[in-house]
């Protein structure tokens, strides 16, 4: 990929993890480039008993945080 074709910063990113019994949802953006590391921005408090469910609502999320996107 040639430096010109980088995207600064990188859209924010959907995680899905299990813990303590249950799937959950995360979302992340890239700190800045001399901080380093990501941030969440967005997570479930709502534990799911499936990890397609919980992927899903982590979508619809993500979907919301998306520019020109209607708030929910």
């Amino acid at each position: 990929m040639m430096r010109s074709e980088i995207v600064w910063p990188p859209p924010p990113t959907l995680h899905v993890f299990e813990q303590e019994g249950g799937w959950h949802w995360g979302i992340t953006v890239a700190r800045s480039r001399e901080a380093g590391g990501f941030r969440v921005v967005a997570f479930s408090s709502q534990v799911f008993t499936k990890e397609c469910d919980a992927r899903e609502d982590g979508a619809v999320a993500l979907a919301c945080r998306e520019p020109g996107a209607e708030k929910h």
